[in-house]
């Protein structure tokens, strides 16, 4: 039976042919030599191939559960994988709206910061006033008091 390789399709025993060896390893690169030999066919090479086979039915039966056990942890894998995306898609919607939460808040903190900023400054301006005020009425109590 010809089995297709990387270098070509090898007649049953691994041969390949070719009209030169030039020819013959650039269609062996080419992956287009042929196993078929023809009249103008000069030269050939062969390439080996080796095929498996079962040494028995219990190590056969041990590689199937192997592999039917590997499959039911992939399916296992994926579907754990899909909990943690769902997980995560959760967290993100969480973490935006976390977000947008924090930064409205942070907005309503800055305005009354900002505002009560200003009742400050103006309330420093009246207490400078209040206080020159008094200053300014002590000085004329003084001045009554020295005349009498």
């Amino acid at each position: 039976q010809q089995i297709p390789t990387k270098y070509g399709l090898p007649d049953a025993e691994g041969w390949l042919y070719g009209i030169s060896f030039d020819r013959l390893n650039e269609a062996i690169r080419n992956g287009t030599a042929s196993g078929a030999a023809g009249k103008t066919n000069l030269v050939r090479k062969r390439r080996w191939t080796r095929s498996i086979r079962c040494v028995s039915e219990e190590l056969l039966r041990q590689i199937r559960s192997k592999c039917e056990r590997m499959a039911r942890m992939r399916s296992r894998i994926e579907k754990s994988l899909q909990e943690k995306e769902v997980v995560i898609a959760a967290l993100r919607q969480y973490e935006a709206k976390r977000v947008l939460v924090f930064s409205q808040s942070l907005h309503v903190v800055t305005q009354g910061t900002l505002n009560t900023l200003s009742v400050i400054k103006d309330a420093g301006g009246k207490l400078r006033r209040l206080k020159q005020f008094l200053m300014d009425r002590a000085a004329l109590e003084r001045e009554y008091a020295a005349k009498l």
